[in-house]
């Protein structure tokens, strides 16, 4: 049985929430306008410090998620300063939520900084782009992690590989346990609400 039909069987006794149109059309509106933030403030980026930059990043962020509906909760407490944060990967939201709640590298495919919004964020953030079908691109990888972490900054990564809903699909790679240095774990959760029509 493929991840996906195992993932369908998982939720199956889950319900499955219900948004009124017009709510999901508002919501949509304003993650455009997120977007066309993002986009107007881009070319600034480099003109910004470190801190000028983490401040621009999490703002937009948290305004995305807002404009989405998107309530984050943290339970526990992580102190991210010169961490490798290893998470589980559940949406395309999960590392624009990292960013909302603390300044935050990421490692990603290739791919992403050129996709609209997440690439532009990841850009600002210093994330590390790994060209996967390249020979040698993970050990370059993981030095800049491991240059990164032993900075002070914090790195995550998402070792699946992938969006997996379910935490026993899709292998745990190696990157993470490449990068010698303390690593904190971080758990992904999704939770639905639902509403009668």
């Amino acid at each position: 049985m493929s991840d996906d039909l195992d993932c369908a069987a998982d939720h199956r006794s889950t319900p499955m929430p219900t948004v009124a149109f017009p709510v999901v059309t508002a919501r949509l509106v304003r993650a455009a306008f997120v977007y066309l933030c993002v986009t107007a403030s881009t070319p600034f980026v480099g003109l910004l410090d470190e801190r000028g930059r983490e401040r621009l990043v999490r703002g937009h962020s948290v305004r995305l998620l807002r404009a989405l509906g998107v309530t984050v909760r943290v339970h526990g407490d992580v102190a991210p300063g010169g961490a490798l944060l290893v998470s589980n990967h559940l949406t395309f939201l999960d590392t624009v939520v990292l960013y909302a709640l603390w300044p935050v590298r990421s490692v990603a495919k290739q791919e992403v900084s050129r996709w609209p919004l997440f690439g532009a964020l990841g850009k600002a953030m210093g994330t590390i782009f790994l060209e996967r079908e390249r020979f040698g691109a993970l050990a370059e990888a993981v030095a800049a992690v491991s240059t990164a972490v032993r900075a002070g900054n914090a790195v995550s990564v998402f070792p699946q590989g992938g969006i997996h809903c379910c935490l026993r699909h899709g292998g745990f790679r190696t990157l993470c346990g490449l990068a010698g240095t303390a690593v904190t774990r971080v758990l992904a959760e999704a939770a639905t609400t639902t509403r009668r029509s």
